[in-house]
């Protein structure tokens, strides 16, 4: 093969191996191992295919053939499609779902930024909007989250007239939850952005691929009883 590349650690083909630390000695072979070519490696290695270099002070160069020899009949490692090599990572479905959900998620909240609604607001408006009669208590059990954490979703809602509080006549230390006007108008639009994110995320994804990966994530949530929405939280905030 053509070519040489320039790496600290090989000798050059044909030079003499040596010993940093010190003079030039012959090696002994290694009588257990039955391929004189891997004399020098240490009796602890055994019979290893790779083997070892002595580095050198200077740079040297070693040709592909030389590499190539040194390797043997060692079969490479398996090279994903992503480039990772054996990665024991990408074996896990977990890692999966949790990669291409990071994505899905932060592209979700960035675009929702741009209307200055975090995820959890954007939830929170949904859930005021398709039940009529909502308090901060149900909307708590709703999210998974503490009642001091939707306290303050609730807080900044209202600080931005996006939520209407009104106190219940029988009981004062209940609080029905309603949209405002704005709330109404901006509802539809983050609607839009939700669908938008999906659509550019699983649109390569056939219909049939769309309702079986939807079915098996059900299924996964309803065996684990993972019951609370998926949003943003710190670990003071979850229930």
């Amino acid at each position: 093969m053509a070519g040489l590349h320039a790496l600290q650690g090989f000798p050059r083909e044909g030079a003499r191996r040596t010993s940093v630390a010190g003079p030039t000695r012959r090696a002994q072979p290694d009588r257990q191992c039955p391929n004189r070519s891997l004399r020098w490696l240490p009796k602890r290695h055994g019979c290893s295919p790779y083997p070892r270099i002595r580095l050198q002070k200077r740079l040297t160069l070693v040709s592909v053939e030389s590499i190539i020899r040194f390797c043997g009949n060692n079969e490479a490692m398996p090279m994903s499609k992503h480039g990772a090599s054996g990665d024991p990572l990408e074996r896990h479905l977990g890692y999966w779902m949790r990669r291409v959900s990071n994505q899905v998620s932060g592209d979700f909240a960035r675009a929702l930024s741009h209307h200055e609604i975090s995820v959890a607001e954007w939830v929170a408006l949904n859930q005021i909007g398709r039940t009529q009669g909502l308090t901060s208590a149900a909307l708590s059990v709703y999210m998974g989250m503490t009642r001091g954490a939707v306290s303050k979703i609730l807080d900044k809602l209202e600080s931005k007239s996006l939520l209407v509080r009104s106190t219940n006549p029988d009981d004062s230390r209940v609080q029905f939850l309603s949209l405002t006007r704005d709330a109404g108008r901006l509802l539809p639009v983050l609607t839009k952005v939700a669908n938008s994110n999906d659509a550019r995320f699983f649109s390569a994804l056939d219909d049939s691929e769309r309702t079986s990966l939807l079915s098996i994530l059900r299924k996964l949530a309803e065996t684990h009883e993972i019951h609370s929405v998926p949003v943003e939280r710190s670990p003071g905030s979850i229930k």
